[in-house]
């Protein structure tokens, strides 16, 4: 499952090629150098294959300054561009790729040597690429150097993430819950220091709109269909389990159309608050668990309880890997073993290897997700701090995930990390998110990006 819906991004190549800057210097010819760019291209939208919703829009080359000047041509690249991939393709190009810089676009400089597609002859970025790089820095522009194709792949990730994340609209059902409304960032802050929107919804609204929703419309017959035909067990319950169920979707396209009325791209809820609304109308315990998993399954970043500074690093982690997000409680740490145990009840059905339906918390009412990962993944644990001072982030190594009479949420994952007790000694928060894969470097850029110190375990 990738981000596509929400991550899409077009990146636009920029030829920086100047013909004849000294009659004595032997360069390839305009030709040539167009050809070898277009040969990398077929090549990279081959890796990029992998990568789901990053698109390459057809080259431009520039042979001057003065061709950027041409109002016309400053039209075409940025013209449904979202990155610029400025590629040095030699002698003298560093004024243009300074002045690609400054056309208000993040930016990727691309080395000249990496054309050569071979490996051996990847990591020479050349000096009009350091230069540019140099100075744009110096101006404070959002620009990465890329010296070979796994470096611009990492580039291109953590500047999709800026991208979508600074052009977020997140909905909040309901405000935090009392008991975390001291420990996490105002809603104020986080629009300042991000540039994000945030929409505050009555969780009474969002009821409203549940209670007028039919789970027989399409959507929610598929959904339900899915999640049953796909489940290894169903556990048993103290009411119908379709009915538990259908409750659960009902809810997810619920806030599907709070989502779409207000292209929304992200959403957390009070979960506590929600369930106590609907126990105090119908006597019955509906937690939002189903939902949650729903939207992360199909690209949209949703975090339990209101808890706003979970959510952002739900965001950047899933925006960088383009993977729906499991977030939850540490429940368990075994400092000698350096096992941490992580449980909730919301985990993405797409990230896990089978997975049952049980009740929440085992109570034998409402409906969520109990998932088993794969033990060997890799995965990378991370949560922002208050005022977005600091992230921790530590990657591990998923070592059991069937854990059985266990009084927690339902999914629960333990992961080996490198150092448990310098983790237990820097944690800013309960709540913390995990996604399968490394993505420590790109959460380290994204992180000095944003002003946020990496506290790395």
């Amino acid at each position: 499952m990738v981000y596509t819906n929400l991550c899409r991004m077009r990146v636009r190549p920029i030829i920086a090629y100047y013909s004849k800057l000294y009659s004595w210097w032997s360069q390839p010819s305009k030709e040539e150098m167009l050809n070898r760019v277009r040969a990398y291209l077929d090549y990279l939208r081959d890796v990029l294959q992998k990568e789901e919703g990053i698109e390459l829009l057809e080259p431009i080359v520039v042979s001057s300054v003065d061709d950027l000047y041409d109002f016309s041509l400053r039209e075409r690249i940025v013209k449904d561009t979202d990155i610029l991939l400025a590629i040095n393709a030699g002698l003298g190009s560093q004024p243009t790729l300074i002045v690609l810089g400054d056309l208000g676009l993040p930016t990727v400089i691309l080395g000249l040597n990496s054309l050569r597609m071979k490996r051996r002859h990847e990591g020479f970025p050349g000096p009009e690429a350091l230069d540019a790089y140099g100075e744009l820095r110096r101006r404070n522009r959002l620009v990465k150097l890329a010296v070979g194709i796994e470096d611009l792949l990492s580039a291109l990730r953590e500047l999709r993430c800026l991208n979508v994340l600074r052009n977020a609209r997140i909905i909040s059902f309901g405000t935090p819950a009392s008991y975390i409304r001291d420990v996490i960032t105002p809603i104020e802050y986080l629009e300042r220091k991000l540039g994000v929107k945030i929409m505050l919804i009555p969780l009474e609204e969002l009821v409203e709109e549940y209670d007028k929703v039919s789970i027989d419309i399409k959507a929610g017959k598929e959904r339900m269909k899915h999640i049953i035909e796909s489940a290894k067990r169903i556990a048993e319950f103290k009411e119908d389990y379709n009915k538990a169920l259908e409750d659960g979707i009902r809810l997810y396209l619920a806030m599907k159309h709070f989502i779409r009325k207000y292209d929304a791209s992200a959403v957390t809820i009070d979960c506590f608050g929600f369930i106590d609304l609907i126990y105090r109308r119908n006597k019955v315990l509906r937690p939002p668990c189903i939902a949650l998993s729903l939207l992360r399954d199909e690209g949209i970043p949703a975090a339990c309880e209101a808890d706003l500074d979970a959510l952002i690093t739900m965001m950047i982690m899933s925006y960088i890997s383009g993977r729906p997000a499991f977030m939850g409680n540490p429940t368990y740490m075994d400092l000698e073993r350096n096992i941490l145990r992580i449980s909730h009840c919301t985990v993405p059905i797409s990230i896990v290897r089978e997975f049952d339906i049980v009740s929440f918390h085992e109570t034998g009412y409402g409906a969520t997700i109990k998932g088993y990962f794969s033990e060997g993944e890799i995965v990378t644990i991370a949560r922002v701090s208050k005022f977005l001072n600091e992230m921790v982030i530590a990657r591990g190594t998923i070592v059991r995930s069937k854990v059985e009479d266990a009084r927690e949420c339902a999914t629960r994952v333990e992961i080996k990390i490198k150092d448990l007790s310098k983790f237990a000694e820097s944690v800013v928060g309960d709540h913390h998110v995990l996604v399968l894969g490394d993505w420590l470097r790109e959460i380290q850029h994204v992180c000095t990006t944003l002003g946020i110190k990496s506290i790395v375990i």
